[in-house]
């Protein structure tokens, strides 16, 4: 009895390494949301559902509200390629317990597995050992499958005992035959809604697998001694229930209405036509990058399972060179999502030189294996005064995007070095970034901001185009000066507050 998990994904290839990657653990497969609503639908002792939010023909998150009606307490993990807040709200909203970014890593399978690995289970993957065991698993098998057909000579197979023998022995265990251990799950499910549910009595009655209303309400009067109704005048706590729900609506609303505020005031400030550019190249990153994400997933895991089952110390070299690019593929990804999720920003008052350090140390970590390579001197004495009105998360991605390109320039560059200072002139903080690489030609210093356009070979094009992007809509301007041979200077101007 090994921990079960529902796969739905329409990547066949996926599927496959997914499975092959968590070996102790038996993965039942979906390619469709339909296919998994029929699975749950059944018994099944199904531990965690892994969903992904792209499927062909419909979102993840528009599956999951039916999932969780059909298996209300099994948690459900969003895989989304898209990288976005909205994805995480939308998986909240739809009650998921978790999302889980593309392409899975580790540290993330390590995740999925702390949520099924909750359910105490021995090594092996049973239950506790022995009879103790078997009877604390029919226990658990019939309160997850209260609202289906579950026949005693199935759950007698799982614990490979036979019908008579389990019948015999969960009567002299429990006290109740399994019939009535099945109804007592119902009955108490029942009163449950009853007492805190605004369903009607046919409504509970259907989901908890009777098609006759008649026949829920005798059986719910023979265990408690009076009929649904007469147990819920006596016991209904909805007005409570309604009150906090009120509140709780009340509470989420007013941040809605504030946001909105907030959004029109600040839409009036950028201008219209900027806003469209950015929507649609917004739309097409998302979909390129998403789509991206999932081939990059597959190779990820095959790798990860060719690294286990390899024993010739001479592919390891190989193995590292695809990592490599692997990664590097999943850093242009990452610029794509960037740019895809360029909104307007989130203005409050910000120091500009702890946003600059805390800047530098992200970088220079992301560099780490070239950290005693570079020098960077800074001088930010200047700005420890200089507040700004901008969006932190904003102005960070233009100071990495810049001091990466930096990086970058200067690799085989002799004596590499990064200077980084500032002053508060004119009502402007201005943050200059230099580096002393080979420089950029004259004739492309004015397609340096274009999208898509870049030095490198293997360079995506967006780092100093997303920087722009963000600096114009913190009402800044941006500029480059270079010369082969002399390196390159940015220069960031930002108005200042009062």
């Amino acid at each position: 009895m090994a921990y079960q998990i529902l796969l739905i994904d329409d990547d066949a290839s996926f599927r496959q390494e997914f499975r092959e990657y968590l070996n102790d653990v038996k993965v039942v497969e979906a390619s469709s949301g339909q296919e998994a609503q029929n699975i749950l639908s059944t018994p099944n002792d199904i531990d965690l559902v892994i969903l992904d939010e792209m499927l062909s023909h419909e979102r993840g998150t528009e599956i999951l509200p039916r999932l969780r009606q059909i298996a209300p307490h099994l948690p459900v993990i969003l895989l989304t390629g898209y990288s976005s807040k909205d994805i995480a709200v939308d998986a909240l909203r739809a009650q998921a317990a978790d999302y889980l970014e593309k392409p899975l890593n580790p540290k993330k399978y390590g995740i999925i597995r702390s949520y099924f690995t909750s359910v105490p289970r021995d090594t092996d993957g049973s239950f506790t050992n022995g009879f103790e065991g078997k009877i604390e698993w029919v226990k658990r098998y019939l309160c997850k499958n209260y609202d289906k057909r579950v026949r005693l000579k199935d759950v007698a197979e799982g614990v490979c005992w036979s019908t008579k023998y389990l019948s015999r022995i969960f009567k002299e265990h429990m006290g109740s035959s399994f019939s009535e251990y099945k109804l007592g799950i119902k009955i108490e499910k029942a009163k449950e809604w009853l007492q805190s549910d605004g369903r009607t009595i046919d409504q509970i009655s259907l989901k908890l697998g009777y098609e006759n209303t008649d026949s829920f309400v005798k059986i719910f009067k023979k265990f408690n001694g009076c009929t649904p109704s007469e147990y819920r005048k006596k016991n209904l706590q909805q007005p409570e229930a309604s009150r906090i729900a009120r509140a709780r609506d009340s509470v989420e609303a007013e941040p809605q209405k504030s946001m909105k505020r907030i959004r029109k005031s600040q839409k009036t400030e950028i201008d219209s036509q900027r806003l469209q550019y950015l929507s649609d190249i917004s739309r097409l990153a998302s979909m390129v990058a998403h789509e991206l994400r999932n081939p990059i997933g597959v190779i990820s895991t095959a790798l990860w399972n060719i690294r286990r089952k390899n024993k010739n110390p001479d592919l390891e070299t190989n193995i590292q060179s695809i990592e490599k690019k692997v990664d590097e593929s999943i850093s242009i990804i990452n610029n794509l999502l960037n740019y895809s999720r360029l909104r307007i920003p989130r203005f409050k008052p910000v120091k500009l030189d702890e946003i600059l350090i805390d800047s530098v140390q992200s970088v220079s970590k992301k560099f780490r294996h070239r950290a005693n390579q570079v020098q960077i001197h800074q001088d930010l004495k200047t700005l420890e005064t200089a507040i700004v009105n901008g969006d932190p998360s904003q102005l960070r991605q233009v100071f990495k995007n810049i001091l990466i390109n930096a990086y970058q320039a200067l690799e085989g560059v002799p004596d590499p070095r990064i200077e980084i200072w500032g002053e508060v002139k004119a009502e402007q903080a201005r943050v200059f970034i230099r580096d002393n690489g080979p420089g950029i030609k004259k004739q492309n210093l004015k397609k340096v901001f274009d999208l898509f356009y870049s030095e490198r070979s293997r360079g995506a094009g967006l780092g100093l185009s997303i920087a722009k992007q963000l600096v114009e809509m913190h009402n800044g301007t941006i500029s480059i000066k270079s010369e082969m041979g002399q390196g390159t200077l940015v220069s960031i101007f930002l108005p200042v507050t009062a």
